[in-house]
C-alpha cells in the first residue's frame, strides 16, 4: 500500500516497521535527503514522527511512527507490525528451494543461508589530548536488525556547522554494507514466463523474440516448475523426446531470496547465466542474468571511480596552495599537518574562507558556487559510501560528472 493523503499518513501511527518499509509507503526506494525530508513533512503535517530518526541507522533497522509530542518525551507509543497496519498478517521468511526442494548455494547447487552478519565500525576520529573534533562510531548493519550509533563530539570554537560530522567517513573509506540482489531492478519488475502445457514453438518464440537464454515455467497458481533453455532443447532433440515444454525442462537452476548477498552468487550466474529471485512466500519476483550484472557495472561502479577521482584532484589542488597554518585553522589536532590528513567535510570549512579561498588563484571560480557545489558532493558521498541512499540518481551523477570536469581542468597534468 502507498500513501496517497493525509488520512493513510494519520493511519501509520503507531506502527513498527523497517525504515526500508516506511519509503516504500511513499514509493521511494533510495532514501536521501530528498526523501527523508518530504516523509518528515508529511508525517509532520499529521502530528507524527519517527523514533529513531529515518534519516540515520540501517534500512532494515526497525522504527516506530509516534506522535511528535511521544517522540519528543521518549514516551512508548502502542506497537503494531507493519503487517497490522495493512490488515495482513506478519509471517516469517520462507526460505526458498530449487526443484529438488532443497535450498541453493554456489557449491553443489545448494543455495547458502543468508545469515552473514556484517558489521561496520567507521572507526575512532581521536585527537588523543589535544583540541579538536573526536567522534567514534560503531554501525551494526545486519538483515533485519537495527543499528546502534554511539557518537560524542566536540567542536573547536572555529569550526562552523560544516565540520566533519561523526556520520562523515575519512576519506578514502570503503562502503561499509553488502550488495544484495534486490538491488537489481530485474529481481523485482516480474518475469516473463510459459505453463507447462504451452506448447515448445511459442517458448521458443518468445525467446527468440526476446532475445532471452532461458525462459521460467510456471503453472496456474505461479509455481516454478522449472525452466526451458536452449541448451536444454537441444537436450531434449538430442535424446529422442517429443518437443515439448514439459519434455525441454531443466533443473539446472538456481532461485534466490531478494535479500541474498550478490558477490557470493556472482560465480553462479557466471556459470549458469541466470539465477531467479523469489519472495518470501516462494513466488517468482524476477530474474538476475549475467546480462544484468554487466549493465549493472555502470551503475554501481561509476560513482566510485569518479568520486575517487574528485577526492584524489581536490587533495592535490589543495595541497598545492595549502600549508601546516592553513590545516591547522580548519582543525586544531596538531597531528594532521597536510591537506589530505583532512576529512571531506574540512575541505569545505577550509575554502569557505575568502583569504584562504585567494591561495587557490583561481579567478574564473566562484568561491560561493564552487563551495556550495562541493557541499552538494559531499552529501551524495555520505550516501554512497554508507549505501544508505542506493545509487545516485541522475541529478547526482551529472553533479559528480560537473564537479570532476571542473577539478580535470585545474589539475590538468594529474594522471586520471
Amino acid at each position: 500500500m502507498s500513501i496517497s493523503g493525509e488520512r493513510d499518513v494519520a493511519g501509520l501511527a503507531g506502527a513498527t516497521l523497517s525504515r526500508r518499509q516506511l519509503l516504500a509507503r511513499w514509493d521511494i526506494r533510495f532514501r536521501n535527503h530528498a526523501a527523508v525530508s518530504r516523509i518528515a513533512v508529511d508525517l509532520g503535517n499529521a502530528g507524527l514522527t519517527t523514533v529513531p530518526d529515518l534519516s540515520v541507522g540501517p534500512l532494515d533497522g526497525e522504527i516506530r511512527v509516534v506522535p511528535v509530542s511521544d517522540g519528543d518525551t521518549g514516551h512508548p507509543a502502542p506497537e503494531h507490525t507493519i503487517g497490522e497496519v495493512a490488515g495482513q498478517d506478519a509471517a516469517p521468511p520462507e526460505r526458498p528451494t530449487g526443484p529438488d526442494g532443497a535450498q541453493h548455494t554456489e557449491q553443489g547447487g545448494r543455495r547458502a543461508e543468508g545469515t552473514e552478519d556484517t558489521r561496520a565500525t567507521e572507526g575512532t576520529r581521536a585527537t588523543e589530548g589535544t583540541e579538536g573534533t573526536r567522534a567514534t562510531t560503531d554501525t551494526r548493519d545486519t538483515a533485519g536488525n537495527g543499528g546502534t550509533t554511539d557518537t560524542s563530539a566536540t567542536t573547536h570554537p572555529d569550526e562552523s556547522a560544516d565540520a566533519a560530522t561523526p556520520s562523515e567517513d575519512p576519506v578514502g573509506l570503503l562502503p561499509q554494507t553488502a550488495l544484495r540482489v534486490g538491488a537489481f531492478r530485474s529481481a523485482r519488475s516480474g518475469v516473463i514466463s510459459v505453463t507447462p502445457d504451452d506448447t515448445l514453438p511459442r517458448a521458443m518464440g518468445i525467446m527468440a523474440e526476446r532475445g532471452f537464454s532461458q525462459l521460467p515455467v510456471l503453472d496456474g497458481v505461479g509455481t516454478l516448475t522449472g525452466v526451458v533453455t536452449w541448451a536444454s532443447i537441444a537436450h531434449m532433440h538430442a535424446t529422442g523426446r517429443d518437443a515439448t515444454v514439459r519434455n525441454s525442462l531443466t533443473s539446472e537452476y538456481h532461485a534466490v531470496e531478494s535479500n541474498a548477498y550478490l558477490l557470493p552468487l556472482v560465480p553462479m550466474i557466471r556459470a549458469y547465466g541466470f539465477v531467479l529471485v523469489r519472495d518470501t512466500t516462494g513466488s517468482v519476483t524476477g530474474i538476475v542474468t549475467a546480462a544484468d550484472l554487466a549493465d549493472q557495472f555502470v551503475v554501481i561502479a561509476r560513482p566510485f571511480f569518479v568520486l575517487g577521482e574528485i577526492e584524489r584532484r581536490l587533495r592535490r589542488c589543495l595541497g598545492r596552495a595549502y600549508g601546516e597554518e592553513d590545516v591547522r585553522k580548519v582543525h586544531k589536532d596538531r597531528r594532521r599537518r597536510q591537506v589530505d590528513q583532512l576529512m571531506f567535510g574540512e575541505y569545505i570549512r577550509l575554502l569557505d574562507d575568502e583569504e584562504r579561498w585567494r591561495k587557490l588563484n583561481w579567478p574564473g571560480v566562484d568561491r560561493g558556487h564552487f563551495v556550495g557545489l562541493l557541499r552538494r558532493v559531499k552529501d551524495v558521498r555520505n550516501g554512497v559510501m554508507h549505501f544508505n541512499s542506493g545509487y545516485p540518481d541522475d541529478e547526482a551523477t551529472v553533479l559528480l560528472d560537473r564537479f570532476v570536469g571542473i577539478l580535470r581542468s585545474y589539475d590538468p597534468d594529474a594522471a586520471p
